[in-house]
C-alpha cells in the first residue's frame, strides 16, 4: 500500500481559515478568477483589497489563494461585504459576517475534493497500482474532504495532470500540490 501513496504522491493540502476576478491591484500582481458568481468574487476581491493591500493583515497572494478558492453560500452576503469591505478602513476592523467562515459554502469544495481522490485512485487501478477501494481508503485516511472549504486556480490543471499521468511518474502533479483548501 505505501508503494500506491508514494506512487500517487502526498495530495498538498492547506489546511487554514486565517488570512492566508481576474484583476490587477495596480503593484503588478494579477489575481486569478476566483471561484462562485459575480458577487462572490467582488467579496474575494474586497476582502483581499482590505486585508492584504489596505490593512497589511497578510499577503495578498496568500490572501488570494485562499479566499478566491471558495464559492459562496450567498450572493447577497457576499455584495452585501464586497460594499462594507470597499468603505471599510483598517481602524474600524473587519465588517461582521464578513470572513471566510461566514460566506463560505463548502459544497463545491467537497465535490471537488472527492473527484481529486477519485480520479487518483482511478489512474492507480488503471495502472494496476492498486484497487480503486484500497486507494480510496488510504487517500481519505489523509485527506478529510468533509472538512473542503475550497479548491484553488490550480483545480483543473491537477485533474488534467492526474488524467495525463504516467504509470511510471513517481509523484503526482505539481499543481496538485495545495489545491485544496480546507478547515482546521
Amino acid at each position: 500500500m505505501t508503494a500506491i501513496f508514494n506512487w500517487l504522491g502526498v495530495v498538498g493540502v492547506t489546511s487554514s481559515l486565517l488570512l492566508a476576478c481576474s484583476s490587477d491591484d495596480g503593484h503588478g500582481y494579477t489575481r486569478p478568477v476566483g471561484r462562485g458568481s459575480a458577487a462572490c468574487q467582488a467579496w474575494q476581491k474586497a476582502f483581499c483589497d482590505f486585508a492584504a493591500v489596505e490593512c497589511g493583515l497578510t499577503t495578498e497572494a496568500s490572501c488570494v489563494d485562499t479566499y478566491y478558492a471558495v464559492s459562496c453560500n450567498s450572493d447577497a452576503n457576499a455584495q452585501n461585504c464586497a460594499t462594507q469591505l470597499d468603505n471599510s478602513t483598517c481602524n474600524m476592523g473587519m465588517p461582521a459576517g464578513c470572513n471566510l467562515t461566514d460566506l463560505a459554502d463548502p459544497a463545491p469544495a467537497v465535490t471537488a475534493c472527492n473527484n481529486m481522490l477519485t480520479a487518483y485512485c482511478a489512474k492507480g487501478a488503471s495502472c494496476g497500482k492498486t484497487t480503486a477501494d484500497a486507494c480510496l481508503a488510504l487517500m481519505q485516511s489523509q485527506l478529510d474532504c468533509t472538512k473542503a472549504i475550497g479548491y484553488t486556480a490550480n483545480y483543473e490543471s491537477c485533474m488534467s495532470g492526474i488524467a495525463n499521468l504516467a504509470c511510471t511518474a513517481s509523484a503526482s502533479p505539481a499543481t496538485c500540490d495545495g489545491v485544496i483548501r480546507t478547515t482546521k
